[in-house]
C-alpha cells in the first residue's frame, strides 16, 4: 500500500512517506532503572547512578535559559530531557516528535568538538537548548491552529526552516554567548573547513551552505556554513536580526525564511549573500606554504593519520565516495591505496602499530544485537600482511589504544569524560591493571616513549585547557593535576607523535588560528613550527629515520596526506611564554563549570522514581491522510492518531478512512519495555481482489471486488543485528497469530455485501535476512550482499465465502487455507568505483486462497495487472543503478535542493507457474527511468518517471512511481 500523509503546514499540504511509524519504538538495555530530576524549566530523566550528571545538566540548562531565550524567543515547561549511558557512538538532538532532548553522557570522540569549550556537557547541552526553545517558538495564528491537532506537527513548522539556520544560530550560541574562547566558531579545524572551500572555485552557494549535505563532504556543511553565515548576519545587522526573522517567520510561515530575512534585515537573501562574500574576501591574506597532497585514486577521500610502516610504505585510515572505508596501505612509490581491512574506526582514528610493524592496535563501535542505538566501543588488533582481524576486549569501551611492553594503554569511557587504563594481556583477555580517571580532566591521547615505554606522551583536557604532558607512568596523577609542560591560552594541542629517537616530540595546534605541526626538542626544551598549511596541518607522523614527516592537509572539502622533507621544515622559533607553563593558565584550569552558581538552589530539586504515567496514550499527532487501495487507482480518505511515551516504550498508530461508503480503522499497539516485545492490531481494512468468477454461461472470467477484512492479530516481532559496520546483517523473525473475517463488496455497492465473512484463525511467519550487506557514500542501492524476506500464513479451520451478484456466482474456500510468498535479492557493483550498482531478485507466491495480493510482486512497468487472479506466481527481476551526478545543491529562498539524479535500468519477468511456467506465456518487461532524491524544505522525496516495454508485445507504458 503506498501511503501519503499531508501535514497541514504552512502554504498548503506537505507530504511524506508514511510507511515509517511516525512515533518509534526504542528498545533500551534493561536494569536502568530510570530517575527523575524536576527543575523549574526541565524533566531530566536518567538512568539510576547518574545523578550527579542530571544535576550538573540541569544546572547548565537553567543557568542558559534567560540567554538562549532572548536569542531565539520560545519558552519551555517540563520539558524532558533524556540522558543515556549506554551509547559510546555520542550524539545530542531535540526532536519535535515527542518533543524532547536526548543527550549521550560520553562525550564525542575526536576532535569535531572545541576543546576549549569545557567539557561535553558544557559544549552540548547549551546547542541542544537553543533547539529547544526555537522549535518551541509558537507564537503566531498559524502554529497556534495547527497545534489544536498536533503540538509536535507544529513546532515542526519552526523546524520547516533550512537546518543551516537551525544549527547555524545553535553554533553561534555556543560559539558567542557560553565559554569564552569556545564553540565551534572560535575553533580552526571546524572553521578552516568553510574557508579551503570559500577560497577555492567550489565556493558554497546560500542554499548549500544552508541545506544538509546526503553525498558531498563535509556532512556537517550546513553547521559550518550556517555558522558563518548567522555569525556575519549577527555582527552586520545587530544582536535582534535573527530574533526578528525568527519572529516574523512564525507569525507568517508561508511567506518563507527568506522573506522573513527581508522582514529583519531589509535586504532579500540574494543581496545578504552578496554582502557576505564581499565580506569574507576582504580577509587579510597571510603567507602561506604550498604542500602538494599525495594522490588519491578515490573520490571524495578523508584520509587520517598516516603512519610509516617503512620507507616505502604508509598506513593510513580512509573514507571515500566510491570505496570502503578501513585501512589502507599507500605505496610511496607506486602512489596507490590498497585496502588492508574494511571498518570503521572510532571518530578519533588513534590507532597504533606494533615494535615491527606488523601488527595494528585500533577502537571500533560494536553494536548491540539486540538494543536501539546503543554502539560499545572495543578494542581489535590486526595482522597487517594478512588482513585478519580479532577482537581483543569485551564491552571494555576503551579507545585511542597504544602498545607499551607488554601490556596497553588506552583510554575508557568515564561518565562525560575519559579516563586512562592499563591494560594487561598476560591473560587469554584483557584485564584492567589499573584505571585513572582525573577529576576535571579529559584524557586525550597517550604515547609511549619508544626509548623508555614509562615515560608518556599524554594530551588531556583540564577545564577547557588541553595542553601535553610528559611524564612518568607513576607519576600521572601528580603531574596532569599541573599546569601542562606544552599549552597555549589561545589553542589546543593535539596528535602527540615521537621521533624514533626519543628525544623528539611533534604534536599539532590550533593557537594561531590554524592547525600546524610543531616540533619539541626535550633536550634543549625548545618549540618550533615545522609547517605553514594554509587551511590546517595535523597528525602527523616521522619516518624510522625521522627525516620525513607525513601529515594531514585540509584541501577545498577534502584531507590528504603529505610526505615533508626535514630541509623543508618551517623551522619557527615559538617563544616559550607562548607554551611555558603560567598563572593565567592555570587559573584556566580552574574555572568553574557551566552553571555552579545555581548549587544552592539545586538543593529544591528532588530525584524520583520516573513513571511515564498514561498520558502517552492521548494522541500527540492526527493527521489527515490519503491512501491508494491496492495500486487500483482508489484513494481512501480519513485521519491518523499517533503517539508513544517519553522513552518510546510503548506506541500506538490508528487510521481511520472512508472509502466505497464504508469506515474502515487499523490500530496498531507496540510495546518494548522487554525484548522482544509484542505487537498487536486490531483492523477493519479495504483492499482490491480480482476473483476468477462463474458466469451464467458456465464459464470463468476475472472480476475485481472490494474485500473487507476484519480481525485481530498478536505478534512478536523479533530482530537480531549480526554486525553494523562496514557491512550489515540481520535476522527478523515476527511470528504471529490472526483472527479474521473476511467478505466481498461489489465495486460501487450500495451497502450490501456480496458475500458472507469467511471466519478463520490463522498463524503468520515474516522474517528476513540481510547478510554483510555494504553500502559506500555515494551508491544509491548496495554494492554486495544478499537480502532475502519471507512471509507465511495459514488458516487453522476457517469457512467460506459464498460470492453472489446479479450474474456470477463463485464459492471462495478459506478453510485451511495457506500462503507463502518470499524474495532473494543479489547485490554485485560490475562498475563499483562508478557507483554503479545491480540487484538480482526472484520472488515467488504462492496461495491455495486469495490471502495476499499477488500483484506486490509485478512491476508498476506493465499497462495493466498481471495473472491477476493467479495462486502461483513468479517474478524474476533485475535493477541497475547509474549515477549520473551529486548536486547536493539548492536554493533558499525557495528551499528546493537536489541530492542526486540517477538512471535506472530494470527488468521483470512474471509467470504463472501452475499454468505457463516460465515458457512464452510469460510476460516481460524491460524498462529505463530517471529518478531524483530531492527535498523541499526538510522533507526528503525520492520520485521517478519511467518507460516500460513488454516486447512480446510491443507495448509502451510510461509511468510514474517505483522502479
Amino acid at each position: 500500500m503506498k501511503r501519503i500523509v499531508f501535514i497541514a503546514i504552512l502554504a498548503g499540504f506537505c507530504a511524506t512517506s508514511a510507511s515509517a511509524q511516525w512515533y518509534p519504538n526504542t528498545y533500551r538495555p534493561p536494569g536502568l532503572n530510570w530517575q527523575e530530576l524536576q527543575t523549574p524549566h526541565f524533566k531530566i530523566v536518567f538512568p539510576d547512578g547518574e545523578d550527579s550528571v542530571a544535576y550538573r545538566t540541569a544546572r547548565i540548562l537553567e543557568h542558559e535559559y534567560p540567554e538562549v531565550q532572548q536569542l531565539v524567543g520560545g519558552q519551555l515547561s517540563d520539558f524532558p530531557v533524556v540522558l543515556n549511558n549506554y551509547n559510546d557512538r555520542s550524539n545530542g538532538f531535540v526532536s519535535s516528535l515527542h518533543f524532547r532532548s536526548e543527550i549521550e553522557i560520553p562525550p564525542i570522540k575526536g576532535k569535531t568538538m572545541n576543546p576549549r569549550s569545557g567539557n561535553w556537557l558544557e559544549t552540548v547541552v547549551p546547542h541542544e537548548l537553543v533547539h529547544a526553545l526555537h522549535y518551541n517558538h509558537l507564537d503566531g495564528f498559524w502554529a497556534r491552529i495547527v497545534k489544536l491537532f498536533s503540538p509536535d506537527a507544529a513546532r515542526s513548522i519552526q523546524g520547516s526552516v533550512p537546518q543551516g539556520v537551525h544549527e547555524g544560530i545553535a553554533t553561534y550560541y555556543e560559539t558567542a554567548g557560553v565559554t569564552p574562547g569556545g564553540g565551534r566558531g572560535n575553533y580552526p579545524y571546524f572553521r578552516n573547513q568553510f574557508d579551503a572551500v570559500f577560497s577555492s572555485s567550489e565556493r558554497w552557494s546560500l542554499g548549500e551552505m544552508l541545506s544538509i549535505s546526503a553525498y558531498s563532504r563535509p556532512f556537517d556543511r550546513h553547521y559550518i556554513g550556517g555558522y558563518q553565515f548567522t555569525s556575519w548576519l549577527q555582527r552586520t545587522y545587530g544582536g535582534d536580526a535573527t530574533r526578528e526573522a525568527i519572529d516574523f517567520f512564525i507569525r507568517w510561515p508561508f511567506l518563507g525564511y527568506g522573506t522573513a530575512l527581508r522582514h529583519s534585515t531589509g535586504q532579500w537573501p540574494g543581496t545578504l549573500y552578496d554582502q557576505f562574500v564581499e565580506d569574507q574576501e576582504r580577509g587579510d591574506e597571510a603567507n602561506f606554504a604550498t604542500y602538494d597532497p599525495m594522490p588519491i585514486r578515490f573520490e571524495g577521500a578523508e584520509i587520517r593519520r598516516p603512519a610509516w610502516l617503512n620507507d616505502r610504505q604508509l598506513l593510513v585510515y580512509g573514507s571515500f565516495y566510491n570505496a570502503s572505508p578501513g585501512f589502507y596501505t599507500y605505496s610511496l612509490e607506486e602512489r596507490r591505496l590498497k585496502n588492508v581491512i574494511k571498518i570503521r574506526s572510532v571518530g578519533d582514528y588513534n590507532y597504533d602499530l606494533s615494535s615491527d610493524k606488523t601488527r595494528l592496535l585500533f577502537s571500533s563501535y560494536r553494536s548491540s544485537p539486540i538494543y536501539h542505538n546503543t554502539f560499545i566501543m572495543d578494542l581489535y588488533e590486526a595482522d597487517i600482511p594478512s588482513g585478519s582481524v580479532k577482537r581483543v576486549s569485551t564491552n571494555l569501551r576503551a579507545f585511542a589504544p597504544v602498545y607499551q611492553e607488554d601490556g596497553l594503554l588506552a583510554l575508557q569511557t568515564d561518565q562525560e569524560s575519559n579516563a586512562l587504563v592499563m591494560l594487561d594481556r598476560a591473560h587469554s583477555a584483557l584485564q584492567v591493571n589499573a584505571s585513572l580517571p582525573l577529576p576535571d580532566t579529559k584524557f586525550v591521547s597517550v604515547k609511549p616513549n619508544p626509548s623508555d615505554a614509562r615515560q608518556l606522551a599524554v594530551v588531556a583536557n583540564r577545564r577547557g585547557l588541553q595542553g601535553l604532558w610528559i611524564v612518568h607512568e607513576d607519576s600521572i596523577r601528580q603531574e596532569v593535576g599541573q599546569v601542562p609542560e606544552i599549552s597555549f591560552e589561545k589553542g589546543s594541542v593535539f596528535d602527540p607523535a615521537w621521533h624514533p629517537s626519543g628525544n623528539r616530540l611533534m604534536f599539532s595546534s590550533d593557537h594561531t588560528g590554524t592547525l600546524q605541526l610543531y616540533e619539541y626538542n626535550l633536550e634543549t626544551r625548545t618549540l618550533s613550527r615545522i609547517t605553514s598549511a594554509t587551511h590546517n596541518a595535523m597528525e602527523g607522523s616521522y619516518s624510522p629515520d625521522g627525516e620525513r614527516i607525513a601529515f594531514v592537509i585540509q584541501q577545498k572539502n577534502e584531507r590528504l596526506p603529505v610526505i615533508l622533507e626535514r630541509s623543508n621544515f618551517a623551522g619557527q622559533p615559538v617563544p616559550a611564554s607562548r607554551w611555558s607553563p603560567s598563572d593565567k593558565k592555570e587559573r584556566l584550569m580552574a574555572r568553574k563549570e557551566l552553571g555552579s552558581d545555581l548549587e544552592e538552589k539545586t538543593a529544591s530539586w528532588q530525584v524520583t522514581s520516573y513513571q511515564p504515567g498514561g498520558e502517552w496514550i492521548r494522541p500527540r499527532t492526527i493527521m489527515p491522510t490519503v491512501s491508494e487501495i491496492s495500486n487500483s487507482g482508489t484513494y481512501e480518505a480519513g485521519l491518523s492518531f499517533h503517539s508513544n511515551d517519553l522513552l518510546q516504550r510503548n506506541a500506538y498508530q490508528l487510521d481511520l478512512s472512508h472509502v466505497q461508503r464504508r469506515l474502515w480503522y487499523d490500530l496498531t499497539y507496540r510495546h518494548t519495555g522487554f525484548f522482544p516485545g509484542m505487537e498487536l492490531n486490531a483492523f477493519s481494512t479495504p483492499s482490491f481482489n480480482t476473483i476468477m468468477v462463474e458466469n451464467q454461461t458456465g464459464n470463468e472470467e476475472p472480476l475485481q471486488f472490494l474485500r473487507q477484512d476484519v480481525g485481530a492479530s498478536a505478534g512478536i516481532p523479533t530482530r537480531v543485528i549480526l554486525e553494523n559496520n562496514v557491512r550489515f546483517s540481520s535476522v527478523a523473525v515476527t511470528p504471529s497469530v490472526t483472527v479474521r473475517g473476511t467478505r466481498f463488496f461489489e465495486l460501487d455497492h450500495n451497502g450490501e455485501p456480496a458475500s458472507n465473512y469467511a471466519h478463520s484463525a490463522g498463524v503468520n511467519l515474516s522474517s528476513s535476512l540481510a547478510y554483510r550487506v555494504q553500502q559506500n557514500i555515494r551508491d544509491l542501492q548496495p554494492n554486495s550482499g544478499l537480502v532475502f524476506y519471507s512471509e507465511l500464513e495459514h488458516f487453522f479451520g476457517g469457512g467460506s465465502a459464498s460470492l453472489e451478484t446479479a450474474d456470477y456466482q463463485q464459492l471462495i474456500d478459506f478453510s485451511n487455507a495457506t500462503a507463502w510468498h518470499s524474495g532473494l535479492f543479489f547485490y554485485t557493483a560490475p562498475l563499483k568505483h562508478l557507483n554503479q550498482s545491480l540487484r538480482v531478485g526472484i520472488e515467488a507466491m504462492t496461495q491455495t486462497a486469495p490471502v495476499f495480493d499477488n500483484q506486490r510482486l509485478v512491476s508498476n512497468g506493465f499497462s495493466e495487472p498481471v495473472f491477476a487472479a493467479a495462486k502461483h506466481l513468479l517474478s524474476v527481476n533485475t535493477r541497475y543503478t547509474i549515477p549520473l551526478f551529486y548536486p547536493d545543491a539548492g536554493g533558499f529562498f525557495f528551499p528546493a535542493y537536489l541530492s542526486n539524479l540517477y538512471l535506472v535500468g530494470f527488468s521483470d519477468t512474471v509467470a504463472d507457474v501452475e499454468h505457463y511456467g516460465l515458457g512464452s506465456a510469460s510476460r516481460t518487461v524491460l524498462g529505463l527511468g530517471l529518478r531524483t532524491r530531492f527535498r523541499i524544505s526538510n522533507l526528503t522525496f525520492d520520485l521517478g518517471v519511467a518507460v516500460g516495454y513488454e516486447p512480446a508485445r510491443n507495448h509502451v507504458t510510461p509511468f510514474a512511481g517505483n522502479f
